[in-house]
């Protein structure tokens, strides 16, 4: 461990960018709240968290955002000062699991604070609402929710951000464009099949109990797929060649 700890002080400065994007993104959504309550009323945001008032995607983009550019620019940063492929992988891997831990712990700090903040414009006690919000069983519910997709948005920016160091952008759009039509093709042909096929899967999908195993699942493929990207990855200069070569230290 004592070895990773260089490339995680490496990360400090960028990690710490995107935590205070992410908690600023909802600071300005709680001023937005105290602005917008002054035009529509207090009732519509009593009991609203970050998640259910619409900051979900900005959540998951700033998540995927980080992991990708983990993966691409970090990578190559650390790879052009001759660093040790191995330790970097590990340490991408570790600062995006600690990424995950603090950006859910700061997402259920906030859920409590539009609550008090909510409660407050209504002319409620602030703290007590903040407390009974965090303390709530669907508080704690949506908290292990929200690790969960923020595990999953940041292991598929890994992924993501790997992809296009090894192929490069351009190859990577070619190659969905042509997966989009070879399964619009398979659509036209095999539509009935197909959708028997997707409802099974939106069935499977219901029970909260299979949704976190195929979430976790998909955390582990899209980790492993990044370490088997990047384990021979040279600079990236050379990464989208596919020579064969690798400059080993």
């Amino acid at each position: 461990m004592k070895k990773l700890l260089p490339y995680l002080g490496y990360y400090k400065r960028f990690f710490k960018l995107y935590i205070l994007v992410m908690f600023f993104m909802y600071v300005f959504s709680i001023i937005a709240m105290v602005i917008a309550s002054k035009f529509f009323g207090t009732d519509m945001f009593l009991g609203v968290g970050p998640i259910e008032s619409g900051m979900s995607g900005s959540i998951l983009g700033v998540s995927g955002a980080y992991g990708a550019v983990m993966a691409y620019q970090m990578f190559n940063e650390l790879m052009n000062i001759r660093a040790d492929r191995k330790r970097v992988i590990e340490s991408i891997i570790i600062t995006s699991i600690i990424f995950t831990i603090i950006s859910t712990i700061i997402c259920y700090i906030m859920t409590g604070l539009y609550a008090a903040v909510a409660s407050g414009l209504s002319g409620g006690n602030m703290m007590e609402s903040f407390i009974k919000a965090v303390a709530s069983s669907s508080a704690i519910d949506n908290t292990k929710n929200t690790l969960i997709v923020i595990a999953v948005a940041v292991s598929l920016g890994n992924f993501i951000g790997s992809l296009i160091y090894r192929v490069g952008i351009i190859r990577l759009i070619i190659a969905c464009l042509l997966i989009a039509a070879v399964v619009a093709s398979m659509w036209a042909v095999y539509s009935e099949a197909l959708l028997y096929m997707f409802m099974k899967v939106m069935m499977f999908m219901r029970v909260e109990s299979n949704v976190m195993v195929v979430c976790i699942i998909r955390i582990l493929v899209m980790e492993v797929l990044f370490i088997l990207l990047m384990r021979k990855a040279p600079v990236l200069q050379y990464a989208k060649t596919w020579t064969g070569k690798v400059f080993h230290r």
